[in-house]
């Protein structure tokens, strides 16, 4: 049998026997094979190897090999590195008390995330082996799970290699020696992606607290993921008033939407605590709109111009800072006294802090295209920033030279980005193939991704002009991981796309008759793995219609019986029933003897794939009717003494 047919043979049958299968029984909708649905590593069948190889063997040798080259990598260097000056915000001075520095409702200077990891461990060096750690569980859980949402073997071992290459980068590994916040925010982030994924592809009340957990775990390392977070919370909020409403959806739209407001409530206080710290009453968005002002706006006399007509004081003594080659040139010896200047300005520092968030609102919203294409212009530095911008700590470098250089080249390298690889290699799946035939969780997750990251990359370079390498994480490495889940997506599933010399709209050539299953040409009922897009709809190429499929996900026949004539008739006088079915002609040695003779005469010989499968079911539904109707074990003699044996 054609193997585009299979499911459909498998649909059709309600009850088989073993004489129409070949000692297949049961239900036409279940599984042959147990774990044989879509992503299941543990009993793949046929599709569970590589070549002579399991899968599943492939997978745990590459995942114990990147295990030892991450904890290598963070071992043979014998330092972290914790002299920054954000550094003091997370764990306090070097050796110094670390109280003060959690709280849940915002009165500390840093959300409560990583502070209270780093005061649960007492030194640098268990924080950056807890970091290591995090980093480790996260990409493997990341990878094994896109693995197990992608059916090719071959697609699923590449999959799981090129998420743990990713994570063997110079990007990645650099901040698990970093005291900062960085590490766990890339950490949580990816883990993030993996519980959504689990929880799309299977919601249950522990996905649902996957999701929720590390959402808020997430949220307080930084709250600039709060825009992303308030995002999934309507999109969840949305799926749980949708048709298919679940108390599982609904209780993870309630998480999310309690953790955005709880989000949203912090906002203030943290930022007077921030104001707090020095004694100078600057907040963090006066200190990040200082930066702004030097690297920015004083730069354009436009913008300053436009700043000043909102009633924002002269700077006076405040010097800009324009960039001419590159935007990581921060010039770090001159803030101090910027710095300085800019606190004694009292005057500025309390329009800042009064009405300087209505002004940027509106300037960015004015200036809105203008900003775009700055931020077109310099997304490639962002991305793929230069090796100096990076040096917060130096692991042992993980990648060989030529394949670090493709993942994640160096900026000037004259090389093409990982990144912008994937956005072309999309570009091209989606004109080759009309429709998507993977897993739709990694379609949903990768597209989510991708679009939330590249806001979240848009968010970081408008509110703070300086250390981008660092303040684009975690975006800049999710941006491309969202990218190969739609890859992915657009590539794996069964099958090949429907050729578009289909004329017939059958999604390929009718199969002979002769063709279709078992000795003599008798329809079997191999049972096949039921995949998205591929539960059976020969009229269009294998993808079925929704009434089908929700017949197939309630255990129902995806096709249901036609009813006969005497049953469109209404009912009969008495007896005519009976010598009604004795002169109908039994379907099933109608189908023989035209499996025999080549098929029917009015179609050439060639029956179609609708007119050898339906009758088997038919046939074994319409004698169980009969006898319900009276035919009793008569009427089955005659049936089955009128069916030639093959």
């Amino acid at each position: 049998m054609n193997d585009r047919w299979a499911p459909v043979a498998g649909n059709l049958t309600n009850e088989v026997g073993p004489d129409q299968t070949g000692g297949v029984t049961g239900g036409g909708t279940e599984m042959a094979t147990a774990g044989s649905e879509p992503g299941s590593l543990g009993a793949r069948g046929e599709r569970g190897a590589l070549g002579p190889v399991p899968l599943g063997a492939v997978l745990a040798i590459v995942g114990v090999v990147f295990v030892v080259l991450r904890a290598r990598s963070a071992l043979v260097v014998h330092q972290v590195w914790g002299d920054m000056p954000d550094s003091i915000g997370y764990r306090g001075t070097p050796g110094g008390p670390t109280t003060g520095l959690v709280s849940l409702t915002g009165d500390a200077i840093r959300p409560w995330t990583v502070p209270a990891l780093y005061a649960a461990v007492g030194s640098d060096a268990a924080r950056a082996a807890a970091q290591v750690g995090a980093s480790i569980v996260a990409w493997l859980a990341l990878a094994l799970v896109v693995a197990r949402q992608v059916t090719r073997p071959a697609l699923a071992a590449g999959a799981f290699v090129t998420l743990l290459g990713v994570a063997c980068t110079w990007g990645v590994i650099v901040w698990d020696l970093a005291i900062l916040a960085e590490s766990l925010a890339l950490s949580l982030g990816v883990g993030l992606v993996a519980a959504w994924v689990c929880h799309l592809a299977r919601p249950s009340w522990l996905t649902a607290a996957m999701v929720v957990g590390l959402s808020t775990l997430w949220l307080f390392t930084r709250l600039q993921h709060l825009p992303v977070i308030a995002t999934a919370a309507l999109a969840a909020l949305v799926l749980a008033l949708g048709p298919h409403r679940r108390a599982v959806g609904a209780a993870t739209a309630v998480g999310l939407v309690a953790l955005t407001a709880w989000g949203f409530a912090v906002l203030g206080p943290q930022d007077r605590a921030y104001a707090a710290r020095d004694g100078h009453d600057v907040s963090l968005f006066g200190e990040t709109f200082a930066l702004n002002l030097r690297f920015v706006i004083l730069p354009d006399a436009e913008a300053t111009r436009w700043f000043r007509d909102r009633g924002m004081p002269d700077p006076v003594g405040l010097e800009a800072h324009p960039r001419a080659d590159t935007i990581h040139v921060d010039a770090w010896e001159t803030w101090p006294d910027f710095f300085s200047r800019y606190r004694a300005d009292a005057g500025l520092r309390s329009w800042v802090e009064s009405d300087g968030r209505r002004a940027f609102t509106e300037w960015t919203v004015a200036n809105g295209p203008g900003l775009a294409m700055r931020f077109g212009s310099e997304v490639d530095e962002v991305l793929v920033p230069p090796a100096s911008s990076l040096g917060y700590a130096f692991p042992e470098p993980i990648l060989p030279g030529p394949v670090a250089a493709l993942v994640a080249p160096e900026a000037g390298s004259g090389r093409v980005p990982f990144v912008v690889l994937l956005v072309l290699v999309i570009g091209a799946g989606l004109t080759a193939r009309r429709r998507v035939r993977g897993s739709r969780p990694l379609l949903a997750v990768g597209a989510a991704t991708l679009a939330l990251s590249g806001a979240g990359l848009f968010l970081a370079w408008l509110g703070s002009p300086v250390e981008y390498a660092r303040h684009a994480v975690p975006f800049s490495v999710l941006l491309p991981v969202g990218a190969l889940l739609v890859l992915l997506a657009m590539w794996d599933g069964p099958g090949a796309p429907v050729p578009d010399d289909d004329a017939d709209g059958d999604g390929g050539p009718a199969a002979p008759a002769a063709s279709m299953g078992g000795p003599g040409g008798r329809p079997t009922s191999q049972r096949t793995p039921l995949h998205d897009g591929d539960r059976g709809d020969h009229r269009r190429g294998g993808q079925p219609t929704d009434q089908q499929s929700a017949a197939v996900e309630q255990g129902r026949p995806a096709i249901e019986r036609q009813p006969r004539d005497d049953e469109r008739r209404g009912p009969c006088p008495p007896g005519t029933g009976e010598r009604r079915r004795s002169q109908a002609p039994d379907p099933i040695a109608v189908d023989h003897r035209e499996a025999r003779q080549g098929g029917p005469e009015e179609d050439g010989g060639d029956a179609g794939v609708g007119a050898q499968v339906e009758p088997v079911g038919r046939g074994a539904e319409q004698r169980a009717d009969d006898h319900r109707r009276g035919g009793g074990d008569d009427t089955d003699e005659r049936d089955h003494q009128q069916a030639p044996r093959p």
